[in-house]
């Protein structure tokens, strides 16, 4: 017989903790595009103008869809895939070659229904490779990844001083 293989799947509550924390990045990220003389892309408001003709019934659509779609459904999408996109199942390194890839991707099936022009063609990338950034790293906290080795220091351990060295006046 041969032994099972571990393949590793995100956990359920990282995806989604990691897919809110990448909508909110992907969300701020579109919102700031004009600051840098960007043009705004709304995904949203392409999302919910597919489903209503009133502004703000389009609005309430496209933000409950934008938000549903990029908490829950990619990163399950990501989960399922995740064994079969290149980079270790651990680790930070594995995480962020899975989260380019999986940017790109997501890039490729929204840049020509959003984008309009090579600069925001450009701005949706950065944008959805943050998102899928986020949502890789989030999930990766359980294969390996402390939250404080992110910023490169690992290793890091708290100084612990045993309660019998202790000594009170």
């Amino acid at each position: 017989m041969n032994p099972r293989t571990f393949e590793p799947h995100p956990s359920p509550l990282l995806g989604i903790l990691g897919g809110l924390v990448g909508t909110l990045l992907a969300t701020a990220l579109l919102r700031v595009a004009p600051v840098f003389g960007l043009p705004l892309v709304d995904a949203p408001g392409f999302i919910g103008g597919l489903v209503a003709k009133d502004a703000h019934v389009a609005f309430i659509v496209g933000t409950l869809v934008f938000f549903a779609t990029g908490t829950f459904a990619i990163p399950v999408v990501i989960a399922r895939v995740w064994p079969l996109l290149p980079g270790g199942a651990e680790g930070l390194g594995g995480a962020l070659l899975k989260g380019l890839i999986a940017g790109g991707a997501l890039w490729v099936l929204g840049v020509l229904p959003l984008a309009h022009g090579v600069a925001a063609a450009i701005w949706l990338l950065v944008t959805d490779i943050a998102y899928a950034l986020a949502v890789t790293v989030i999930v990766s906290m359980a294969h390996g990844i402390e939250p404080i080795g992110t910023l490169g220091w690992g290793g890091y351990h708290a100084a612990v001083t045993p309660d019998a060295d202790v000594r009170h006046p």
